[in-house]
């Protein structure tokens, strides 16, 4: 039980339970992009959408350049 106390209180001054929480939740938002279902892949491509109609790209005369080497 003094153990046990003593590795908490070396957990909390040394790393701290809200690095822990962050750690968590960055650790669960990859596994969420990284499985990618459908309703996260929705809302990934409505808010690009929504980016587009807020700010297109700008068009320029000639976007794309051909180098023959």
């Amino acid at each position: 039980m003094r153990r046990l106390k003593a590795i908490r209180r070396w957990f909390g001054r040394r790393f701290g339970y809200a690095r822990l929480a962050c750690v968590a939740l960055l650790v669960g938002f990859a596994a969420l992009r990284a499985a990618d279902p459908a309703p996260v892949q929705e809302i990934r491509v409505r808010t690009f959408d929504t980016f587009q109609v807020l700010e297109p790209r700008k068009k320029t005369a000639r976007p794309v350049t051909i180098v023959d080497i």
